[in-house]
């Protein structure tokens, strides 16, 4: 089905670009709940932004490179 090829791919061909994204998400939540709390200065809540960022544009890369576009219709065969 769809949903197992994008899976294997996300597992396997993109499985690169899937771990950077959780570890970067992992260290911008870090930074937001310490901001939370009120112990972070402005650069530091900056970089928290600048990796929030970095996770979004990495989760919109996986999401299109990982759709499986349907066949022809009609196809031969």
């Amino acid at each position: 089905s769809d949903l197992r090829r994008s899976a294997v791919l996300l597992t396997r061909d993109l499985a690169t670009y899937t771990t950077w994204r959780f570890l970067v998400l992992a260290a911008a939540l870090l930074v937001t709940c310490a901001e939370a709390a009120g112990s972070v200065s402005p650069p530091a809540a900056a970089a928290a932004l600048v990796l929030l960022t970095i996770g979004e544009l990495l989760e919109r890369t996986l999401f299109f490179a990982a759709m499986c576009s349907p066949g022809m219709p009609g196809g031969l065969g």
